[in-house]
C-alpha cells in the first residue's frame, strides 16, 4: 500500500499534540490541516501542502485516507459523518460525541471509525493490562481513580464529559469490555456557570466495582488509578516521572470469620517513554492497513459514551442509580 493521505481537523489545545506527531510520522503524508482560525501556530506547519479554513474543502481537494478530528465535542458528529460519507476513516479525540443515535449512523459505513481514548495507548496501562501483571496481581476486584486540577474550565459541557471518558475507557479496557450493572454518581458546581465542575462515580459490576473522583476544582494535579487483586495490588500514578507503576504485594482474605492481612514487597517496573498519542496514531494507521484490530473501535466507544450519558442522568437525579445491564 502506498503512503496513506492523513489530514488533521482541529488545531487548538490538543489538535496541536496531534500535529507535532502527525508531523514525525515519516511512513504517512500528512496533508492537510483545517481549523476555523489563523493559529499562529500553523507557521510550524508551512510546509504542509494545505490550510483551510473549511473541513469541507480540505477533504474534497486531497481525497485523505484518513483524518484525525480534535474539533469541540458537540461538533464530533457532524464532521465525523460527513468524513464517513467521503470515503475518509477517522480518529476522533474523546468522546466519539454526545449521543448514541449518530453512533449508530457510523455503523452504516465501511471505515475505521476509532475514538482516541489516548490512556489505552499509555505504555503504563498496557503493561498494567499485560499478560504477565494480571498473572502476578489476579483478577482485578477494585478500581479506584482519582483525576484532578484547577481547570480547565469550559462552559460548553461539564467535568464529566471532559475526564471521565479517561476513567471510563481505562476501566472498561481493564475489566474487559465487561459493562456494570448500575452506575451512581453525584456532582457540584462551584462557579456562577452552574455547570458540574467536580464529580464522584461508583460503578457496579458482577464480581468487581469501581470508584472515580473527578474535579476541574482543585488545587493541586492528581492522576492515581489504583487496582486491588485477589494477589497484589497496582497504584499507577501518571504525574511521576519515574516509578509510575508499582506492584504491591498485599492482599487481605476473609476465612472462618477473620480477615488475614498480608504485605510483601513493592516492585516498580520500567515503562517504555513511548509517547502514547504516537502510539494511538500508529495504531489508527494499522487499523486502516488492517493489520490490528482496532482496540477502541464503535463497540468500545458506545460503551464509554453510554457511562457518561448514565453519569450526567444519576447526578441530574441526585445520584439515584442508573441500570446498564
Amino acid at each position: 500500500m502506498s503512503r496513506l493521505k492523513i489530514g488533521l481537523i482541529g488545531l487548538g489545545y490538543w489538535g496541536r499534540n496531534l500535529a507535532r506527531n502527525l508531523n514525525s510520522i515519516a511512513d504517512i503524508d500528512f496533508c492537510f490541516i483545517s481549523d476555523p482560525i489563523d493559529s499562529p501556530e500553523l507557521l510550524k506547519y508551512s510546509h504542509i501542502k494545505g490550510h483551510y479554513k473549511c473541513y469541507k474543502e480540505a477533504l474534497s481537494k486531497h481525497k485523505p485516507d484518513g483524518v484525525l478530528i480534535a474539533t469541540p465535542i458537540h461538533t464530533h458528529s457532524e464532521i465525523a459523518l460527513e468524513c464517513l460519507r467521503t470515503g475518509v476513516h477517522i480518529l476522533v479525540q474523546k468522546p466519539l460525541c454526545d449521543n448514541v443515535d449518530d453512533i449508530n449512523r457510523m455503523r452504516d459505513f465501511d471505515k475505521v471509525v476509532m475514538t482516541a481514548h489516548t490512556f489505552l495507548f499509555n505504555e503504563a496501562i498496557k503493561q498494567i493490562n499485560s499478560l504477565d501483571t494480571r498473572k502476578k496481581v489476579g483478577e482485578f476486584l477494585h478500581i479506584n481513580s482519582t483525576r484532578t486540577n484547577l481547570g480547565l474550565f469550559t462552559d460548553k459541557h461539564n467535568v464529566i464529559w471532559d475526564l471521565a471518558p479517561h476513567d471510563f475507557s481505562i476501566i472498561t479496557h481493564l475489566f474487559q469490555g465487561e459493562v456494570p450493572l448500575w452506575l451512581s454518581a453525584s456532582g457540584f458546581a462551584h462557579t456562577d456557570s452552574g455547570i458540574v465542575d467536580t464529580a464522584n462515580i461508583s460503578l457496579k459490576y458482577r464480581d468487581k466495582s469501581a470508584l472515580i473522583n473527578l474535579s476541574w476544582f482543585s488545587p493541586i494535579k492528581q492522576r492515581i488509578l489504583t487496582i486491588s487483586g485477589q494477589n497484589k495490588m497496582i497504584v499507577y500514578d501518571d504525574t511521576k516521572s519515574d516509578e509510575k507503576v508499582k506492584l504491591i504485594d498485599k492482599s487481605v482474605n476473609y476465612n472462618d470469620s477473620v480477615f488475614d492481612y498480608r504485605t510483601g514487597d513493592t516492585f516498580s517496573p520500567l515503562i517504555s517513554p513511548t509517547e502514547a498519542i504516537r502510539n494511538e496514531i500508529q495504531h489508527f494507521i494499522k487499523c486502516i492497513k488492517k493489520e490490528e484490530k482496532c482496540i477502541s473501535d464503535l463497540d468500545f466507544s458506545e460503551k464509554v459514551v453510554k457511562l457518561i450519558l448514565a453519569a450526567n442522568t444519576s447526578i441530574k437525579n441526585k445520584g439515584e442509580p442508573i441500570e446498564l445491564s
